[in-house]
């Protein structure tokens, strides 16, 4: 330590000045605030903020969801359609029905045999539905609807099939034009339409 006055060297534990005999004033004295403020706080530094946890965010999964879900539905949506434009409707019928209107859309007249019912009315009427009707006398009956074009008029047609498991034979047994039955000629003519087109 050193005389502030004269500068000679002193003992640190000196509290005058041995050359001039100036009082010795150490630092803390000389300023007393700042070396209190200094000593009595710390520097510390600042706590660190906690990090604030991150949800976790699932915007992948939810995203393939919502394009599953649409799928989904699109595809319900596209086999229901056509289950109505194939005019089989599967909720009402057994599977021992289906097979029975399968086998009739399957069958052909004897005078056309390279064509089946199912492809020569898909091709000749609009809205083709098929359906089982019911039994009657141990022979099943189907019937099926569309629409076709007459003298430039739209019409309607339903024609009913009996269906003879026993001894293997599916006839014609009625046929309606626009809710009007026709006679056994008519049927017979409009067959050979239906079927040469």
């Amino acid at each position: 330590m050193f005389c502030s006055r004269c500068g000679n060297h002193l003992d640190d534990t000196a509290q005058f000045c041995s050359k001039c005999g100036a009082k010795v004033i150490n630092e803390i004295e000389k300023n007393p605030d700042e070396n209190f403020e200094a000593q009595s706080h710390p520097i510390v530094p600042p706590p660190t903020p906690a990090a604030t946890p991150v949800e976790p965010t699932n915007t992948g999964i939810h995203k393939k969801m919502i394009a599953i879900s649409i799928a989904l539905a699109l595809l319900a949506v596209f086999v229901a359609f056509n289950l109505d434009r194939l005019g089989i409707d599967l909720n009402s019928m057994s599977s021992a029905e289906n097979q029975i209107v399968t086998n009739v859309k399957n069958s052909y007249p004897v005078m056309y045999p390279n064509k089946t019912y199912e492809a020569a009315f898909k091709k000749f009427f609009r809205n083709p539905k098929w359906k089982y009707v019911g039994a009657n006398n141990g022979k099943d009956i189907v019937q099926f609807d569309g629409d076709f074009s007459q003298y430039g008029k739209s019409s309607h047609m339903c024609i009913k099939f009996t269906v003879d498991n026993s001894a293997g034979k599916l006839e014609i047994s009625s046929m309606e034009i626009n809710g009007e039955p026709q006679d056994i000629i008519s049927v017979f003519a409009m067959k050979n339409l239906i079927f040469q087109k």
